[in-house]
């Protein structure tokens, strides 16, 4: 099962498309290669020789177009229908591509609560996940099975 489009630059991207409610998101997984290219600071133990690493991210497809990449919107109950979709959305990656590492990083206050959930759903439903802070301030790691 294919889930995800690729796009193949220096890195891998895989992108996931949903809609909620009628509006249009998108799921990103880029493959870090050289842990120069992302602002996340990972753990020094993370690395691309170890295991594959993808940082993740995600907006609505009208952001993206527009250049107002991750402004926040005030989606009420969608949010929780966004929030499942994304938790699904991972799940069918890791399964797909088997990566060591997911990381990403939490914007804002707002984001990070969103992520914190997601984080706790993960480990609840997956035992093998681990979930670490990065070192930076608002940085996660996610750490399978494929990591150990």
């Amino acid at each position: 099962m294919n889930t995800f489009k690729t796009l193949n630059y220096e890195s891998a991207l895989h992108i996931g498309e949903f809609i909620v409610e009628g509006k249009k998101y998108e799921i990103y997984f880029l493959q870090i290669n050289d842990i120069r290219t992302t602002n996340i600071l990972l753990p020094e133990d993370v690395t691309p020789m170890n295991s594959s690493i993808y940082e993740v991210a995600f907006d609505s497809y009208e952001n993206q177009r527009n250049h107002t990449h991750y402004a926040r919107e005030n989606i009420g109950y969608s949010a929780i229908k966004v929030f499942r979709r994304v938790i699904d959305l991972i799940f069918e990656h890791y399964e797909e591509h088997q990566p060591g590492f997911y990381c990403f990083r939490a914007e804002d206050e707002k984001l990070e609560v969103f992520y914190q959930s997601i984080l706790s759903i993960l480990i609840r439903k997956h035992p093998g996940f681990i979930v670490q802070r990065a070192a930076g301030d608002k940085d996660y790691v996610i750490r399978t099975p494929f990591s150990l």
